[in-house]
């Protein structure tokens, strides 16, 4: 398999070809260049005489279907075919298996996307909501999370909330919502990543770093208030791995 689904949908390709799926599947995760947001477009017809079509995202996953010369052949999400460059993508299991995910690496790319504007349903570069916000940051990282934020709140293990958060570990997953009232269920609606000292990061308008500290100037008091739960998925350091449930 490729990594890499299309960023744009594939409007006008009336040249594209449908393939069916492959017996064997190799998947490929496309690179992108630190500091850089230029991605590799797909392109569909024979190389070099081909049009492109779309990029795929960050993060995105595609289906090897061939290779030649410098290009893979790929089966984008909607069964069409193209043509990626060799140098736009690698294979997955390899890069998976070269990930690390500490919290450290974990901060550094949720930081990447500061300013990216939240989108409803959003998991991609384009756009996040705050569940695909942190399962893309995850996932960059070799951790694989659910899509939705009650899932996530089932993920990991749980991690005791006191008045001062001193039990929380940077990397930790944040949920806030409702508490369960009137003998209804408890309900998540938003989660962040905590990166320590009472900060954390999330996709809300945009993806921002906000506070738990009512006396900092970026405190969130909504957040502040409807602070749930935590749960922690990333590998004890020097440990076993905890096993995401």
């Amino acid at each position: 398999m490729l990594a890499g689904a299309l960023a744009a949908t594939l409007c006008g390709c009336a040249h594209l070809e449908s393939a069916a799926p492959p017996t064997e599947r190799q998947q490929l995760r496309p690179r992108h260049p630190r500091n850089s947001g230029r991605q590799r477009p797909i392109r569909v017809g024979q190389p070099p005489g081909h049009l492109q079509c779309g990029r795929p995202t960050l993060g995105g996953e595609l289906i090897l279907t061939g290779e030649e010369g410098d290009w893979f052949k790929v089966k984008l999400p909607d069964q069409w075919a193209g043509f990626l460059p060799r140098k736009a993508a690698t294979d997955y299991g390899a890069w998976k298996a070269a990930r690390e995910p500490t919290a450290e690496n974990i901060e550094r790319t949720g930081r990447r996307f500061i300013g990216r504007p939240y989108l409803w349903g959003g998991n991609s570069p384009k756009g996040f909501d705050c569940s695909g916000f942190t399962k893309t940051v995850f996932f960059l990282n070799g951790i694989d999370l659910m899509r939705d934020s009650s899932q996530q709140a089932r993920q990991g293990v749980e991690v005791p909330l006191d008045g001062d958060l001193s039990q929380l570990k940077k990397g930790d997953l944040l949920f806030f919502g409702r508490r369960p009232r009137r003998g209804g269920p408890e309900r998540v609606v938003h989660l962040g990543i905590y990166l320590g000292d009472k900060l954390f990061i999330h996709s809300s308008e945009w993806v921002r770093t906000s506070s738990l500290d009512p006396n900092s100037p970026i405190r969130d008091e909504d957040r502040i208030r409807t602070l749930l739960r935590a749960r922690r998925v990333l590998p004890v350091q020097g440990g076993s791995d905890m096993g995401l449930l």
